[in-house]
């Protein structure tokens, strides 16, 4: 493939020609086995302050020729506002039904540097925006999930601090977004854009739930607990191992709604740890022309 001239942009930087060739446009031929290492996780329920935890955590997923996989996490509280140190596990799967390739204006960072000036910092960051495949595939997913945390009743119908546990299902939708794509430029060499993302839609039903009362170790039974509840998310990982423009950070952030906790947000940061497996299929794309 030969060379495409493209005009370079930058924050405090002249215009001008870059020569460029793509080295690789296939966003299906990415990881396709995750193990994210959670660092930071972090949980805030808003009617159940007690609830409020950090925690670390393993989430693992498995992609098979991006049509179906599996999905499993476990995190555990490491700093609990109440008495009880959160638990959650999930184990589940999802299925992709529908999957597109577009091509779209990709911003691919060439070069950035930053300098002190007077006690002020700057920063000079060049790049270029490229016409990139990204295929997006729409799915649906399920599975099953348990949660133990610490609970404070507010209302007044109940005294105390109580552990608040819960086990059910989830069902919804998914949307996964991936990109991977390099190219290497005659000024500044080799650089890419690469990314899963992963939009989830999930109702929650917990057919099981208890409050136990952590200072005499007694179920509540006069307390109503509902049953549905809600969580919509976002995901992002790097598309491969050690190339240009992905660094290993694993990213979630989510919200929702649980019974008694009412509204809760929730962030997540670490470590993406990923391999591309034969076994697990890898396709691949054929790019399209605009």
């Amino acid at each position: 493939m030969g060379f495409i001239v493209a005009s370079l942009l930058g924050t405090g930087a002249l215009a001008q020609n870059v020569n460029y060739k793509v080295l690789k446009d296939n966003p299906a031929d990415v990881a396709n086995f995750f193990v994210n290492v959670e660092l930071l996780e972090f949980e805030l329920p808003i009617k159940n302050i007690k609830g409020t935890s950090f925690c670390l955590g393993l989430n693992s997923y498995a992609n098979y020729n991006n049509k179906f996989g599996a999905e499993i996490a476990f995190r555990r509280g490491y700093l609990n506002l109440g008495g009880t140190a959160r638990t959650q596990f999930e184990l589940g799967g999802f299925f992709n039904f529908k999957s597109k390739v577009k091509v779209r204006n990709q911003k691919v960072v060439l070069d950035s540097k930053e300098w002190t000036t007077n006690s002020t910092t700057y920063t000079e960051t060049k790049f270029i925006k490229c016409p990139a495949q990204n295929l997006r595939s729409l799915g649906v997913r399920g599975g099953f999930l348990t949660n133990k945390e610490a609970y404070e009743d507010e209302s007044g119908a109940l005294t105390g601090t109580y552990r608040y546990g819960w086990t059910g299902v989830y069902a919804g939708i998914l949307l996964t977004s991936q990109m991977n794509y390099r190219i290497n430029s005659d000024q500044f060499g080799e650089a890419g854009a690469g990314f899963i993302r992963r939009y989830y839609a999930d109702v929650l039903i917990h057919p099981f739930a208890s409050l136990t009362d952590i200072e005499n170790d007694k179920k509540a039974t006069n307390a109503s607990i509902g049953r549905l509840g809600f969580r919509l998310g976002l995901e992002a990982m790097p598309a491969e191992r050690r190339k240009m423009g992905q660094a290993p950070v694993y990213f979630k952030i989510e919200v929702g709604m649980r019974p008694l906790d009412g509204i809760y947000m929730m962030g997540s940061f670490g470590v993406s740890i990923k391999r591309k497996l034969p076994k697990l299929g890898i396709q691949e794309t054929k790019r399209e022309t605009e």
